[in-house]
């Protein structure tokens, strides 16, 4: 941040040496520059803290501005990668169901042609038996 305290920490020096002086000498000697620098410089002093303050508020405005932009970036981002994840959990699961389905018709295959060979088996046991 932008922080110009050295012009406020010299009026404000210069304020209390004036009071200082008017209050150790009476007031008589110091009062015209004492006037002087309330109808110069206090002025001054106010316009450089107006603008001090415009400036910190659009520095503030500009930081809002910059963490917000990166708030709604890592949000998208976030939503991002929830959409793939789901994506990715979605072909998982066909890719699983669709194994299974091709693990089931394997087994029923298997399954048939035991039970062919089998009847093949005993048919043949049959006719040597019987002859």
């Amino acid at each position: 941040f932008y922080n110009d305290t050295a012009t406020t920490e010299i009026y404000t020096r210069s304020i209390v040496g004036s009071v200082r002086c008017v209050q150790e000498t009476g007031g008589r000697e110091n009062i015209s520059y004492l006037k002087g620098f309330l109808e110069n410089d206090i002025p001054k002093l106010n316009e450089r803290l107006q603008i001090e303050i415009q400036e910190r508020e659009e520095q503030d405005n500009m930081i809002i501005k910059r963490t917000s932009d990166e708030l709604n970036r890592l949000q998208e981002e976030i939503t991002n990668e929830r959409k793939a994840r789901e994506e990715a959990e979605e072909t998982i699961l066909d890719l699983i169901k669709d194994t299974i389905s091709k693990v089931k018709e394997a087994i029923n295959a298997e399954k048939n042609e035991r039970g062919e060979t089998e009847e093949t088996l005993i048919n043949l046991l049959e006719g040597t038996c019987l002859k």
